[in-house]
C-alpha cells in the first residue's frame, strides 16, 4: 500500500506543472489581469513607468514617443493583437507556436522584450495566460473600414445604465479625464473591447469577461451611440 501510495504521489507531482500551466492559462481572473498588464504593466503595478526608450522600439519618429509608450506591449502588438509593420511585430496567434506559459514567459524574458527585470513570475504568468487564452479575433466583432462595433445598439442600454453609468454617466462623459465615452469608442472599438474584457489598469473599471461576449458586443454598439461633448454642450454624433 505504501508503495502504491508513494507512486501516486510522485506522479501527481511530476505531472503538476503542465497540469498547472493549463490551468493558470484558463483562470478568468489571470487571463483579465494579462489583459491589463499589456494594456500598461506599470499602471497595473502602480509604478512609475520606466525612464529610458526601449531598446527594441523603433518607431519612425522617437522624439514623439515617450519611454512609457515603447514599453507598452499594446503599443508595437495593436489593440487587434495583429501587431504593427512599422515596428516590426508579429501577432499574437491564439493557439499558435509557443502558445503554452512556459514558451510565452521565455519570449516575454527575451533580449527583444526585456520583461525579466521589470515584471515577477506571478505578472509573467498573467501576461502569457492573457496571450494564450484570452486574445480575440477583433475583426469578427467591428468593422475594420467604419470602426462600426457589430451588436445591437438598443439590447444593452439597460446594462450600460446598470454597470458603465455609475462611472460614465448617462451620456458617457461624466469623467473629464479622458474623451466622452462614446466618442472614444467610436474612434478607439478595438482599444475599447479589450478595456471591457479586462478592465482598466490598477482595476479602476472591473473586467467584464463573464459576460457573453455577444451582449459585450452589444453594449459596445451602444456606447458608439452616445453623444460627444464640444465646448460645454454636447451633439449625437452618427454611429
Amino acid at each position: 500500500i505504501q508503495l502504491i501510495v508513494l507512486i501516486i504521489t510522485v506522479t501527481l507531482f511530476t505531472s503538476w506543472p503542465m497540469d498547472f500551466n493549463r490551468v493558470w492559462a484558463a483562470d478568468s481572473a489571470s487571463i483579465a489581469r494579462g489583459g491589463r498588464l499589456f494594456d500598461s504593466w506599470f499602471e497595473e503595478l502602480k509604478e512609475k513607468p520606466p525612464t529610458l526608450i526601449h531598446g527594441k522600439y523603433q518607431p519612425d519618429n522617437i522624439s514623439m514617443h515617450s519611454a512609457e509608450t515603447s514599453w507598452r506591449c499594446a503599443t508595437c502588438h495593436g489593440w487587434d493583437y495583429r501587431g504593427r509593420a512599422k515596428y516590426g511585430t508579429s501577432a499574437l496567434n491564439k493557439g499558435g507556436k509557443g502558445s503554452d506559459i512556459a514558451s510565452l514567459v521565455s519570449i516575454l524574458t527575451d533580449d527583444n522584450h526585456g520583461y525579466a527585470d521589470k515584471l515577477s513570475k506571478q505578472d509573467l504568468a498573467d501576461l502569457a495566460a492573457f496571450m494564450a487564452d484570452g486574445l480575440i479575433d477583433t475583426s469578427s466583432y467591428i468593422e475594420l473600414d467604419s470602426n462600426r462595433v457589430r451588436g445591437d445598439a438598443v439590447k444593452e442600454e439597460g446594462l450600460y445604465a446598470t454597470i458603465c453609468a455609475n462611472c460614465h454617466g448617462t451620456n458617457g462623459y461624466m469623467i473629464t479625464t479622458m474623451i466622452p465615452l462614446g466618442d472614444f469608442t467610436r474612434r478607439n472599438p478595438q482599444e475599447a473591447l479589450h478595456k471591457v474584457l479586462n478592465g482598466h489598469p490598477a482595476e479602476r473599471m472591473p473586467p467584464l469577461r463573464f459576460l457573453d461576449i455577444n451582449r459585450l458586443m452589444d453594449l459596445l454598439a451602444y456606447v458608439q451611440t452616445l453623444p460627444l461633448q464640444n465646448k460645454g454642450r454636447t451633439h449625437m454624433a452618427s454611429a
